[in-house]
């Protein structure tokens, strides 16, 4: 249901995250159950300024890892979507430049358990993400998807988990694509989802 109400807030401009999430949020609040409700984190990437500006309805905060090491992270701007169908939600943004990192994770990933029921936790996900320096987009993923199976002793995973991660490339010499262009060539990303 969210990707089909994302696809119908992003036929038209506006196409700033806060008020799509408001859109959003406004179907979802009215069709689902009372009690139900969901996280979200919308961004949106300019490379001509190099901003990344974004929302979050209640998502685990994403990681930023600069090319000089220094770790922030994206905050939750406002409430789970479905909560309540007049919400808003603020809108953040930062600066990236080229080498810089942003990983964005559902909760599965910082709440996967080991047998004796130990967290892998934000602070673990955040130390190895900050370890993987050197590597692509795809193999950052596959390392921190094989550290949580480890984690687990390759047990079942008991939460979705997906793994999004964006690297800024080196676009200063690039033309910027048209918006109706489908060709990426500003950031590197690789994503995974295990359910």
């Amino acid at each position: 249901m969210l990707k089909s109400l994302l696809m119908a807030a992003t036929e038209q401009p506006p196409f700033e995250p806060r008020l799509l999430l408001a859109e959003i949020n406004r179907h979802f609040a009215t069709a689902v159950l009372p009690g139900n409700f969901a996280s979200m984190f919308l961004g949106r990437w300019q490379p001509e300024s190099g901003e990344l500006s974004w929302a979050s309805a209640g998502h685990e905060p994403g990681i930023l890892l600069t090319q000089t090491g220094r770790l922030d992270q994206l905050s939750s701007t406002g409430l789970l979507l479905g909560v309540d169908s007049e919400a808003d939600w603020t809108q953040l943004s930062v600066h990236l430049e080229e080498g810089d990192r942003v990983l964005l994770f559902s909760d599965g990933a910082t709440e996967t358990r080991c047998p004796d029921g130990e967290l892998f936790g934000r602070e673990q996900l955040t130390a190895r993400f900050s370890q993987c320096d050197g590597l692509t987009p795809g193999e950052v993923l596959k390392r921190i998807k094989e550290l949580l199976d480890r984690h687990r002793f390759e047990g079942p995973l008991r939460d979705d988990l997906t793994l999004v991660m964006l690297q800024c490339g080196d676009f200063s010499e690039r033309t910027v694509p048209e918006a109706n262009d489908a060709h990426t060539i500003d950031v590197s990303a690789a994503s995974a989802s295990m359910e």
